[in-house]
């Protein structure tokens, strides 16, 4: 524990892709490292982000600036953004729903988290806290407990994680930083959707860590999304109306079900 301790603490000292890491000779408990990784997501709780992204999905191809904004569990603000700054589309959730107003058909749509509206601003279908996760740089977890398996990656030095959830047949499986327990890649697999995601240029930001570019690809849907952050406020004090969308003047108010 006191070498898991001293490695620990050594990776808030050295950025961790400046420096080559060098994998511990002893391999961790699979439970323990779980830990770690769980510990070190949880330090971010929310972020106000502008940023870069890119879609390329059957029938809809994608790239501007979005204001996006995520707090855990399932609180979600989404601006597209036009060439001349003007917004082209906004979303918000919470724990009541979905709301998007679209200025250029002056339409307010609201419906549940659960239903398709979601898909007028994203085009990966998930459950909301999982897109929270994944935009604040970690892995979505079920709530179950997983079985836990660690090996080793020599030549990338990474501990390689394999989260098993037999209840829900998924598995996860994670490349993790030796001193840090930062996630490099993840791949999940679900019935019904698998993905793969990638956290690169890790910067420090107010003392942790961030992935500046998060990719999503869905391999069986053919979906690809990269989010590049240009500008981030990790952890920002929340306002009440933060995701309040409220209906704008003479706006057509449709339900979505």
């Amino acid at each position: 524990m006191r070498k898991w301790f001293g490695f620990f603490l050594l990776g808030f000292f050295l950025p961790a892709c400046a420096t080559v890491p060098i994998l511990p000779p002893e391999t961790p408990d699979p439970q323990e490292l779980f830990r770690r990784v769980q510990d070190r997501g949880q330090q971010i709780q929310g972020l106000k982000s502008l940023a870069r992204v890119k879609v390329s999905a059957p029938g809809r191809n994608y790239s501007g600036p979005e204001i996006l904004w995520a707090r855990r569990p399932s609180f979600l603000r989404l601006e597209s953004l036009g060439p001349l700054g003007t917004p082209q589309l906004y979303m918000t959730t919470d724990d009541q729903g979905v709301r998007v107003y679209i200025p250029a058909e002056n339409r307010y749509y609201h419906g549940p988290t659960q239903g398709r509206l979601l898909s007028m601003a994203l085009p990966i279908l998930l459950p909301v806290p999982d897109m929270v996760s994944i935009l604040l740089g970690d892995v979505p977890w079920p709530r179950e407990e997983g079985k836990a398996v660690v090996r080793r990656d020599e030549e990338g030095a990474r501990w390689v994680l394999e989260l098993l959830f037999p209840f829900r047949d998924e598995r996860h499986t994670l490349w993790v930083h030796p001193r840090t327990f930062l996630v490099f890649q993840a791949q999940i697999e679900r019935p019904g959707l698998s993905y793969h995601l990638t956290f690169q240029d890790f910067r420090a930001s107010q003392g942790l860590w961030f992935p500046q570019q998060i990719q999503w690809i869905i391999p069986e849907q053919k979906i690809h999304l990269t989010a590049i952050f240009e500008e981030v406020e990790l952890n920002p004090v929340w306002e009440g109306e933060d995701f309040i969308l409220p209906v704008p003047r003479g706006a057509t108010v449709v339900p979505w079900e």
